[in-house]
Parts: C-alpha cells; sequence; structure tokens
C-alpha cells in the first residue's frame, strides 16, 4: 500500500516541524518514513496507528541530530576543497619564486599545485553533486571538470617534457569546448529557475574563485605559467557568470549573446593548444577574445558605471601589443610612463569593478594576456 500525496505532505511538514531544513537530507529523509510507514501499513495497520507506532519511536532531536551531522561532513569536504586550492596556490607562488631566483625544482613545483587543484576541484565537484542531487546537470559539471584536470595534466607533461603532453591539451581543450557549448545551448534554451546544478554550484563558489584570482595577480608578475592558470581560470569565470545571469534572467537570452560567448569561449582555448597551432592563429584569437569579451562585459554589466569604460584599454592594448609582436609596428614597450599608466588603469578597473562581476573577471584576465605578450 502506497500513500497518497497529501499523506507524503504530512510526512514532509511534520519533518520540517523537527528542524529539518536541509532540502537533499529533507527529501531523503521524507522517503525514508514514507517507506517505513508503508511497510507498517502492509503488515495491517492503519495510516494513523502505522503514523503513531513511527513516531514513538524516534526521539526529538532525532532529525535534527542527523541534520547537524550531515552539514558537519559537507563543511569537512568543503573545507577539504578550500584546504586544496590554498595549497595550490602556494605551489604556484613557490614555483614563480623558484623559477625568478633560479633555484631547483621549480617544474616540481608547478606540478604539486596542479595536482592539489585537481584535487579540490574532484572534492569540490563530487560534495556538489551529492548534496545536490535533485538538480540537474551532472554530467555537464564533470565534463567541465575533466576538461581542466586534463588540460593541467597535459601541462604537466609539458613541464617534464614528456610524451603525450599536446595530445592530451588537445583532448582537453576538445571535451572543455564541448561541455561549454553544451551548457550554453542547455541555459539559452530553458529557464532553470536554480534547478541547473552548474550555475547553482558557481554562485557558492564565486567568491572563492575570486579570491583566488585575485592572489594569482602577484605571482604573475614572475612567472609565464601563472599567466597561463591565471588566463585559464579567469576565462572560465567569465564564462561562467554570463551562464549564471542568462540563467537568471531571460531577458538575457538572445541571440547577440549567445553568438559572443560561444564566439569568446571558442577564442578562450584556441592559445591553449600552445605550439599545437600557429602563433598568428594564436594571436589573432586572443585579439578577438578581448575585443568580444569587452562588449561581453558592457552587455553584461549589471549597472555600469564611469569606472566600466576602462575596458576599452584592453582589446585596444591587447590589439597595439599583437601588432608589435608580429612586426607590424615599431615597439612602444620603452615609452615606461605610457606603460605605467595603462597598468595602473587596469589594476584600478579591477579594483573599482563591483564583486564577482563580470567586468572584473574579464579585466583580471585582461591582465594576464597583457603581461604574457
Amino acid at each position: 500500500m502506497e500513500l497518497t500525496s497529501d499523506q507524503r505532505d504530512d510526512v514532509r511538514n511534520f519533518l520540517l516541524s523537527r528542524g529539518l531544513a536541509f532540502k537533499p537530507l529533507l527529501d531523503e529523509m521524507s522517503d525514508h518514513v514514507s517507506c517505513d510507514l508503508e511497510e507498517l501499513m502492509k503488515e495491517g495497520l492503519t495510516y494513523e496507528e502505522a503514523w503513531k507506532q513511527t513516531i514513538n519511536q524516534l526521539p526529538d532531536d532525532h532529525f535534527k541530530n542527523i541534520q547537524q551531522e550531515t552539514m558537519e561532513t559537507i563543511n569537512q569536504r568543503f573545507t577539504l576543497s578550500r584546504v586544496f586550492t590554498y595549497v595550490a596556490l602556494g605551489g604556484l607562488f613557490l614555483a614563480s619564486l623558484f623559477k625568478l631566483l633560479h633555484l631547483r625544482s621549480p617544474g616540481e613545483m608547478a606540478m604539486l599545485s596542479f595536482a592539489a587543484l585537481t584535487v579540490s576541484l574532484i572534492t569540490g565537484a563530487v560534495s556538489g553533486i551529492y548534496f545536490n542531487r535533485d538538480k540537474e546537470g551532472a554530467m555537464r559539471v564533470l565534463g567541465l571538470v575533466a576538461g581542466t584536470i586534463l588540460m593541467m595534466i597535459g601541462y604537466s607533461f609539458k613541464i617534464m617534457h614528456l610524451a603525450g603532453a599536446d595530445q592530451l591539451i588537445i583532448l582537453a581543450v576538445l571535451i572543455t569546448i564541448v561541455s561549454m557549448l553544451v551548457n550554453t545551448f542547455y541555459i539559452y534554451n530553458r529557464t532553470s529557475v536554480n534547478a541547473n546544478l552548474f550555475t547553482f554550484l558557481h554562485e557558492k563558489y564565486t567568491p572563492g574563485i575570486e579570491r583566488f584570482l585575485l592572489l594569482l595577480i602577484i605571482p604573475i608578475l614572475f612567472s609565464r605559467l601563472v599567466h597561463i592558470v591565471l588566463v585559464y581560470a579567469a576565462g572560465l569565470q567569465f564564462i561562467a557568470l554570463m551562464w549564471r545571469y542568462m540563467d537568471q534572467d531571460a531577458s538575457r537570452r538572445n541571440l547577440v549573446n549567445l553568438v559572443g560567448i560561444v564566439v569568446a569561449f571558442t577564442c578562450l582555448m584556441v592559445p591553449m593548444l600552445g605550439g599545437v597551432v600557429a602563433f598568428e592563429l594564436r594571436l589573432t584569437a586572443v585579439i578577438l577574445f578581448n575585443i568580444v569579451g569587452a562588449f561581453l562585459s558592457f552587455r553584461f554589466e549589471q549597472k555600469p558605471r564611469w569606472s566600466s569604460y576602462l575596458v576599452c584599454i584592453a582589446p585596444i592594448m591587447l590589439t597595439l601589443t599583437s601588432l608589435v609582436k608580429l612586426g607590424w609596428m615599431t615597439s612602444f614597450s620603452d615609452n615606461l610612463p605610457v606603460n605605467a599608466v595603462i597598468c595602473v588603469a587596469i589594476v584600478a578597473s579591477v579594483f573599482l569593478s563591483p564583486k564577482y562581476s563580470v567586468m572584473r573577471t574579464f579585466m583580471i584576465m585582461a591582465l594576464g594576456y597583457l603581461l604574457e605578450l
């Protein structure tokens, strides 16, 4: 005998009254108690008799204690993810310092950092998927995580001069582009109302991601590897923020934004292929990304302000620097005052932009591109 929908609502309301507020756990315990009631009713008890027998067997704080233990477990898992993120950040700092001082093993330090980031991504993704099983998109989350992990493994192979590095990076780029394409069209075609697991988790992780990006600005001055990490991480954050805004606001789901995002993440990934593609093609992708990225930053800015116009600096400077790299114009890198003003303007725009905004993320990424070139 199965419970009616009203009886299941009674179970759920009872659990809520006992302090069970964490939705995944509430859903699980509702099913558990309902199954117990159904088993008792199969033995010949009425619903009221089965309900009374079940309730009498439960201590008053039973569900509250279960919830507390569950939340402590979740916090431990997310704390583990944060710990490994800080270990990764420390590894990148040390790798930059060792390289700057010409000490031994900067490559090994970088690999340690990538390993820590891998553990952080896996623990964060698995915990997020497990505790939000009611939301759609676990495979889309895992696809993007898999692409990122493969990318770090590929670059680790490059650092250690191991065979297969280029093949791993190509595979990582393909998986990441496909994952981004699927996510973009999924969000474009439907309103999830917080049912999309990727955007739901990203909103919770955004403050930590932004702190990670801001801290990377310090070692970026000394290490090319940190440039790549910063650009890649900020690029994913940039795209994910726009996904979230589209997910929450149907007016942003239009063809212009769709095309812009697809062009942006494609141009973001092409330079990650390194020597696999021609230098001119990589440089063209960087220029195009920054032009499209600046355009999207304006379109997705919640409340444009005067500092928002500093975003125009990025595509202009990246274009000029790229023309110098191609030998099409004379270098202006010797003009110290001009370069100092440009760097100050970009850094100022980072800190003047709103927290967790598309604009701030784009300017962090533009700084990484400019220092790399």
